[in-house]
């Protein structure tokens, strides 16, 4: 079995005790052409101008255990949908590497966040004041039943993703006062067109394989290389060489303190 992190000491709250995320959740029943004829509409909407803003992202986690340490290496990437003005995709995904996640839905939720967490710092440093909606595709229908506040989570994701659900929330509130809609919406996790989740996808497992590969050829280095020897200190317990040096040492202490006659 994987360790995890130690569990935080927030206290345990049901469903109905959870404060109401200020988001609208389109599951779509895990219905796969209803979730892409959703996402296609939603890209295919004017994206930016004057009166209102559309804001589109594609978050994806990627997780696996390591059999010999028992370490959970994971990575969650975050891809806004930008397009040039000829309509072509030109998003770049950023990825966050986690040596030791608690879990996939924590990553999952985390790249949720982080998706929330850069458009709001976008619309502080704004000096414009729009309406608007943000978009958020993601694979994970269990943190998707969470966001719905649905009581069918277990004790352990609860106590997982409560802390980073109350940032969640805050950020949902600020967002809202800014008359900024906030969807996340279900997508299908592989073979599909919606570039900006694909992206996502991809980057989020790149991003886990590449640190994992390099965090395993660092401790085949660590254990291949030579140990470095023990400075030697003589010392009266050690050997009878450290014994002689001490009674040189002692004697020459002795005559140090004679008086010296001129």
């Amino acid at each position: 079995m994987p360790t995890f992190l130690p569990l935080p000491s927030t206290p345990v709250r049901f469903a109905n005790e959870l404060p109401q995320l200020l988001a609208r959740i389109e599951d779509h029943d895990a219905d796969r052409d209803k979730a892409l004829a959703y996402a296609d509409h939603v890209l295919s909407v004017p994206r930016d101008n004057r009166d209102f803003l559309r804001v589109v992202y594609g978050v994806d986690g990627s997780a696996e255990c390591h059999s010999d340490t028992d370490d959970v290496y994971g990575a969650f990437a975050v891809c806004l949908d930008k397009r040039t003005k000829e309509g072509e995709f030109c998003g770049e995904a950023q990825g966050f590497f986690v040596k030791r996640a608690p879990s996939i839905q924590w990553l999952e939720l985390m790249a949720i966040t982080e998706a929330v967490h850069q458009t709001v710092l976008r619309l502080r440093l704004s000096t414009s004041h729009r309406r608007g909606e943000l978009y958020i595709f993601s694979d994970c229908t269990n943190v998707l039943s969470f966001l719905k506040r649905e009581p069918n989570s277990t004790l352990r994701e609860k106590l997982i993703l409560m802390p980073v659900y109350d940032y969640l929330v805050a950020l949902s509130q600020e967002l809202h006062q800014r008359d900024i809609g906030l969807i996340i919406a279900w997508i299908p996790g592989h073979n599909h067109h919606i570039t900006c989740h694909a992206r996502s996808d991809k980057k989020s497992r790149n991003l886990r394989r590449q640190c994992q590969k390099r965090l395993h050829e660092l401790r085949d280095q660590a254990a291949t290389a030579p140990k470095p020897i023990a400075h030697f200190a003589p010392s009266k317990h050690n050997s009878i060489y450290g014994q002689s040096c001490m009674q040189e040492t002692q004697q020459l202490s002795r005559t140090s303190r004679m008086p010296i006659h001129i």
